[in-house]
């Protein structure tokens, strides 16, 4: 039985369902309280300094999960805004689409090191959202090396989307987008997409956030 059991884990966590086992360790009620509060923390994002403030109130802790993965917008919240920085990058992200401001995840790593941090280029500068920090770059081409030179030791290698350490070797997975997905945990059972309302509806369309009017 602990065979099957294991078996079972293993081949969740290869199809990419990380985020449905995380989904189904909470209790129906604990997954509304969290879509509640997403739904509040949207409706008071305006501008970027709601954006910094909201990133203020992130707590980063060290990786606690026996595998890598980047959680959808849903387990961020359910982990009360806490975790790596994987889900920093994915809340800053969906923050920056809250104001509208289209972001994109981007990996970052040496070779001893990885860091996942989320982009957005706007008009007249560069937004970087790292862990809890919100930080701005000129425009140029320069911008990538200025963002990877930013960090102590420097970073020396950009790759847009997410990167899967395997083996000793790094493999690109592509674009990981919060809700893109049609298995991204809570959001996918009936009952509590009913409960949910909007939110629920635009994870599954995909859409992380709407832009506001």
């Amino acid at each position: 039985m602990k065979i099957k059991t294991s078996l079972l884990l293993l081949l969740l966590i290869s199809t990419g369902c990380a985020n449905d086992i995380v989904g189904w360790s909470y209790s129906h009620e604990e997954t509304n309280l969290a879509l509640a509060q997403m739904d509040s923390v949207q409706n008071n994002l305006h501008t970027i300094w709601d954006v910094s403030r909201l990133m203020n109130r992130f707590v980063y802790v060290p990786e606690t999960f026996p595998w890598k993965y980047t959680p959808d917008i849903e387990t961020v919240f359910l982990k009360k805004l806490t975790g790596n920085c994987q889900f920093s990058a994915v809340l800053g992200k969906w923050a920056l689409e809250c104001i509208g401001v289209p972001a994109r995840l981007v990996s970052i790593y040496r070779d001893d090191s990885w860091h996942l941090i989320a982009v957005a280029e706007t008009e007249d500068k560069i937004i970087v959202i790292t862990n809890k920090k919100v930080l701005y770059f000129p425009l140029g081409d320069n911008y990538k090396t200025a963002i990877l030179n930013n960090f102590n030791p420097p970073y020396t290698n950009w790759n847009e989307g997410v990167l899967k350490k395997s083996n000793n070797r790094r493999t690109t997975m592509g674009k990981t987008v919060p809700g893109k997905r049609d298995r991204t945990g809570p959001a996918n059972r009936s009952a509590q997409r009913q409960n949910s309302g909007n939110v629920g509806k635009r994870q599954q369309k995909g859409i992380p956030c709407p832009k506001k009017k």
